[in-house]
This record gives C-alpha cells, sequence and structure tokens, in this order.
C-alpha cells in the first residue's frame, strides 16, 4: 500500500508568521512553565520551540527567526 503524496509547503524567506487569533502562549503559574493555549488544546512547548513561538509576532521573518543573526540587536519580543 503506498503512503498518500504529501507537498511540502514553501515558506518566502520574507513571510512575517504570527500565531492565530485563537492561539496564545500564557504563562502557567503554578506549572512555572509557558502553555500554547488553542480551543480544546494545551501544548507545553520546550525552551527551543518556546524561543520559536515568540518570534511568530507578525513583525519578525522567517528569515531573521532561521538566521539569529540577522535578527535587530535587542529585538526581544514578549509571549504575544
Amino acid at each position: 500500500m503506498n503512503a498518500p503524496h504529501r507537498e511540502r509547503a514553501i515558506v518566502d524567506a520574507e513571510a512575517r508568521p504570527r500565531l492565530p487569533r485563537h492561539v496564545r502562549l500564557h504563562f502557567d503559574e503554578m506549572r512555572q512553565a509557558w502553555a500554547l493555549l488553542s480551543p480544546e488544546k494545551v501544548l507545553w512547548p520546550d525552551e527551543t520551540s518556546l524561543a520559536i513561538l515568540r518570534l511568530c509576532d507578525g513583525q519578525t521573518s522567517v528569515d531573521a527567526i532561521s538566521h539569529p543573526k540577522k535578527r535587530k540587536k535587542g529585538h526581544h519580543p514578549g509571549p504575544g
């Protein structure tokens, strides 16, 4: 049986990703951890994932996210 063919999504280097309106980062005081909240879902990102999610602010390009040296110095976006 053949697996279904999937096409790889190509994202423009200048695209500026952002979290959808219904998704947000939230710091859980009880667990002392960041959670990614979505309707009926809670994800607990690790440090690397959290760093990338914080950069999905609608201002930072995919190129800057994937090449940290290209980011503006001092640009440390908050959780959203």
